[in-house]
């Protein structure tokens, strides 16, 4: 029996949540070998396709950032033919687009909408998103599915002209066997980054974008440092650097308690190095970081959107977005709890992930997702 051909179209693949979220995905169902995956990258092939090609995904670049869309379109009408796909993925709003104009060429198969977005507020997205968001809205009556990862996702989408009858809720899943708290490898981080046995790590861990709020955390930093100067922070993500063009100012206030990595390929030491996980996004869908940090017992500290607080449940604190002082205070209210009970807090997080957003979880959903196309 030919396996099925399930193909997903991407926004991009480089290393963000949403990107990584599709590489676990992929590559926890491609050792069944029941489907065969084809991938395509609205932007460049980027480090998750690489990884993904070296899984033997097949990867396809459209790299529309640097090629004519119209004489693209040809070239991917052509390939989707021949792929004769059973099921098609949007991954992200763009990828959704491309995917409803794949699902034209092949209107037999089954289309999929993946919204990776809480959608906080419409009126913050850049007029290019929001046209493609309110597209995104309009297409998906046609949708078999259009999968959430945040219950609070579904709600923002449906305002906003999502049909609210096709709407399928999947969070992202966590692999407790590789995300775990590990001695060695706190020690191995501290000591390469000369980081005191005994200092409390404050960690923004996600690549820069305005949107992630990185200058929150640097306010919030600056704040804290008021009450506890002996706090360290650390910020890692794809395009971060202690001369970055916009975060530079704020980076020299308090480059003595202050550590900036590029992306780490190795999160599981990042965060084994941390103490405190913190995310300061002004919108996010279901983020991977918050997931990550509980599963290896980091205490963490979330705005207040998307579904940080779907995650958190009872296990962290919550802040406003854009507010440093806030964040400062959750901050200040950990750093002060006794040992025992900060380290009660860790285990009860890492419980949470184990009970409710496991990797098996978030795999067999998408299981049952892929086997309709057989039906």
């Amino acid at each position: 029996m030919v396996e099925p051909n399930i193909v997903f179209i991407s926004s991009g693949l480089k290393n963000g949540g949403a990107e990584l979220a599709l590489e676990r995905l992929l590559k926890a169902h491609i050792k069944k070998k029941a489907f065969r995956f084809v991938v395509f990258s609205l932007d460049s092939l980027g480090p998750v396709g690489e990884r993904m090609r070296e899984m033997g995904i097949k990867v396809i670049a459209l790299d529309l950032r640097k090629r004519s869309l119209v004489l693209s379109l040809p070239r991917f009408f052509s390939q989707i033919n021949k792929l004769h796909p059973t099921q098609i993925h949007g991954w992200m709003y763009h990828g959704n687009l491309f995917a409803f104009l794949a699902w034209i060429s092949q209107p037999k198969s089954q289309l999929v909408f993946n919204i990776r977005q809480a959608l906080h507020s419409l009126s913050q997205e850049k007029l290019t998103t929001r046209i493609a968001i309110l597209f995104n809205a309009l297409l998906s009556r046609v949708c078999t599915l259009v999968i959430h990862n945040s219950k609070l996702g579904i709600r923002h989408h449906e305002k906003v002209g999502f049909c609210p009858g096709n709407s399928l809720y999947v969070p992202n899943g966590f692999d407790l066997a590789k995300l775990s708290p590990s001695q060695i490898k706190r020690d191995s981080f501290r000591s390469r980054h000369k980081i005191p046995r005994q200092a409390r790590v404050i960690t923004l861990l996600a690549r820069y974008d305005p949107i992630k709020g990185h200058d929150v955390f640097l306010e919030g930093a600056k704040i804290l440092l008021r009450e506890r100067p002996e706090a360290i922070f650390l910020m890692v993500g794809e395009g971060l650097s202690p001369d970055h063009p916009k975060l530079s100012g704020l980076i020299s206030q308090i480059s003595s308690n202050l550590i900036v990595l590029d992306h780490q390929d190795d999160v599981s030491s990042v965060l084994n190095g941390s103490d405190i996980l913190t995310v300061c996004s002004h919108s996010e869908g279901f983020p991977n970081a918050l997931g990550e940090a509980m599963s290896v017992e980091l205490v963490c500290v979330a705005t207040d959107v998307g579904g940080c607080s779907e995650i958190l449940g009872d296990c962290g604190r919550l802040a406003p977005p854009a507010e440093p002082a806030s964040l400062a205070q959750c901050w200040f209210e950990l750093l002060s709890l006794p040992e025992r009970k900060f380290r009660k807090d860790g285990l009860k997080a890492r419980q949470r992930i184990k009970d409710c957003f496991s990797a098996d979880k978030f795999v067999y959903s998408f299981q049952r997702i892929f086997s309709a196309c057989k039906n």
